[in-house]
């Protein structure tokens, strides 16, 4: 007999009742030896005459296991009056004798099935298989339990109410038990399921076959020489590339605590010995189907992964930025191309942020441009609209209609984004760099409100950017002024000097002009010798006539330009919303008014508006001295 690994079993009840029981079943088998002995010589007398090799073979394995039977009996009888016999001992006998009946009754089996047609011969097997039945009732007589407490296990060894039939899957399978008579039995039961099977004496053989073989299942005794079934599973299971074969352990050994450590250990299902055919056959088929269903889930999460790969690098070689977000608005994924256009990424301490923080972070570090049509960018025109901005970008993120919005980042580089629902739910968003095409935008943009020689806003763009002024002013009831500038001899200095030096003229005006004013407030050329700009900040009388004495004064009164020397002046009109006007129209006729009576009284001076009387005040300054017969 092989060892027994597990050392830890006691007796049902005292050794002396146990003794005494375990002699009165090995009597009952051995009165029954010549009973069985004789019909088994009926049975070989019967098929004498049929001289067929294999049923032969099947006759001689129950007749090496009826011999190992009834000699084992005889060798433990005298044990039964020992005064302290070992448990350990008597497990491992007990599941020596199941497995010599166990081979009996399944060989006989066998025979039974192949001659079914031959009533007398199925009949005498029958009576065979009986016997052996009775047998196995004799030697589960011997109890033993386990040291730790477990709820009762029960090994159902009736027919499992499942359909194998048309559905049954054949696999290759791995037979590992010491006795070859079990491993031939069990190979024929898989080899008539339409199973191809390897096997192997012992633990080691087995685990050695693995490295090489691949095989669907694992049939393993538990009770075997060198390596027990027990530490084989443990092997199975700690290495990567058998941990998910599924095992089957059939033996003769069927305490709860073997099932328990089997079933701990990682087997897949536990069948005592002598097995139900038809209950093998579904046990078999139930584990290569879960087999199956495993390696094909696991065969999909690679393909999937593989998938997922391709795709991640196919993200991170196009030229966009492309980033996946959840319902939620969190960050599920983004390639090289988004994180390269929004650097702040990096300072995140997950990658499991929120669109909104985002925008939000990308603010704090100057990463937008929040900007008014045709006025100048400052942190606090920013801050005012940062919030109205951000409203829309989240608006425009949750409704993701795939309509594109445009973006200016702070290094002048403007981003296209599209925004895209998934079917699954979140939002894939695009961003895609247009610099190029938002500069040759912006170039026919600025060649279509400004002016060609001085690059002023042109007239059609300052209408524009007046009535947008002063809705804004009403909204916010913020006042504002306007100055109408208006070139004084200019038309003489066109006139004698020649066009090229009324064009240099009137480019000197501009640049001047735009020196004179802040960055926010516009500066327009609106005919050929008129200019207006709105002035954006609040200003009283006072301010606003230094205003337009240090612009008269930086402006100039001569400017020479090939020798020729022009002298000018500059009549300036002032009114302001909504002291003198409501509404673009108005304001600017009510400026050009104070203008000419800045004119009239006398040029180069300033004049604000008043419904009644101009006020009015000024320098005379000169006149083009250098004439010309050129006109403009």
């Amino acid at each position: 007999m092989s060892e027994l690994k597990n050392k830890g079993l006691l007796y049902e009840t005292s050794p002396h009742a146990f003794l005494t029981g375990a002699l009165g079943s090995l009597d009952k088998i051995l009165q029954i030896e010549p009973m069985v002995r004789d019909q088994f010589r009926a049975v070989r007398h019967i098929f004498s005459e049929q001289q067929d090799q294999n049923i032969e073979k099947d006759l001689m394995a129950i007749e090496v296991s009826l011999k190992k039977l009834f000699d084992l009996a005889r060798e433990l009888r005298p044990l039964c009056w020992q005064d302290d016999p070992k448990a350990p001992f008597w497990a491992e006998a007990r599941h020596d004798l199941r497995a010599a009946i166990g081979c009996v009754k399944g060989y006989a089996e066998l025979v039974r099935e192949d001659v079914s047609e031959q009533e007398t011969l199925a009949s005498s097997l029958e009576k065979l298989v009986a016997h052996a039945v009775l047998i196995l009732e004799f030697v589960d007589e011997v109890r033993l339990v386990s040291q730790e407490v477990h709820e009762p296990i029960s090994i159902d060894e009736e027919y499992p109410s499942c359909f194998v039939g048309s559905f049954a899957t054949h696999g290759r399978i791995l037979i590992v038990d010491d006795d070859p008579s079990k491993r031939t039995l069990l190979a024929r039961r898989l080899t008539d399921s339409g199973h191809t099977y390897i096997e192997a004496s012992s633990g080691p053989k087995g685990l050695a076959m693995l490295k090489k073989e691949q095989v669907d299942l694992i049939l393993l005794d538990i009770l075997m020489p060198e390596m027990s079934g027990h530490e084989v599973l443990v092997q199975l299971k700690m290495n990567a590339l058998t941990r998910d074969i599924p095992v089957l352990v059939i033996s003769s050994l069927q305490d709860e605590s073997s099932v328990i450590q089997c079933i701990r250990a990682g087997a897949e299902d536990y069948l005592a010995a002598p097995v139900n055919p038809t209950l093998l056959q579904a046990r078999v088929h139930a584990c290569l189907l879960k087999k199956r269903l495993a390696d094909s889930e696991k065969e999909q999460a690679k393909e999937l992964e593989r998938t997922q790969k391709r795709l991640e690098a196919a993200l991170h070689s196009i030229d966009v930025g492309f980033a996946i977000f959840d319902n939620d608005g969190y960050l599920v994924m983004m390639n090289q191309g988004f994180s390269f256009l929004y650097p702040v990424i990096k300072s995140f301490s997950t990658t499991h942020f929120k669109y909104e923080s985002l925008l939000r972070e990308n603010f704090n570090n100057g990463r937008y441009l929040l900007e008014k049509r045709g006025k100048a960018i400052t942190s606090h025109s920013q801050e005012k609209n940062f919030d109205q901005w951000l409203e829309t970008r989240m608006q425009h993120f949750h409704q993701a209609d795939g309509k594109p919005l445009d973006e200016h980042l702070s290094d002048n580089r403007w981003v296209e984004i599209i925004h895209t629902p998934v079917m699954s739910g979140g939002v894939v968003t695009i961003h895609k760099d247009v610099t190029q095409q938002k500069k040759r935008e912006n170039a026919n943009l600025y060649k279509a409100n400004h002016d060609a020689l001085t690059g002023l806003v042109n007239r059609a763009f300052f209408d524009r950017l007046l009535e947008e002024t002063c809705v804004e002013a009403r909204q916010t009831a913020v006042p504002f002024s306007l100055f109408f500038i208006d070139l004084d001899n200019f038309k003489t200095v066109n006139d004698t000097l020649g066009h090229e030096v009324g064009d240099e003229l009137l480019i000197h005006v501009a640049k001047k002009l735009k020196t004179c004013f802040r960055e926010e407030d516009i500066v327009a050329r609106i005919g050929g010798d008129e200019f207006c700009v709105i002035l954006q900040e609040v200003l009283t009388k006072d301010e606003l006539s230094d205003v337009a004495k240090r612009c008269a004064g930086q402006v100039g009164t001569e400017l020479v330009v090939d020798a020729k020397a022009a002298r000018f002046g500059l009549s300036i009109g002032i009114a302001s919303f909504p002291q003198d006007a409501v509404t673009a129209k108005d304001l600017l006729r009510v400026a050009d008014l104070a203008m000419y009576t800045a004119k009239k009284s006398g040029k180069s001076g300033y004049a604000f508006y008043e419904a009644e009387n101009a006020f009015c005040c000024g320098e005379k300054h000169g006149v083009v001295c250098d004439l010309s017969s050129r006109r403009r």
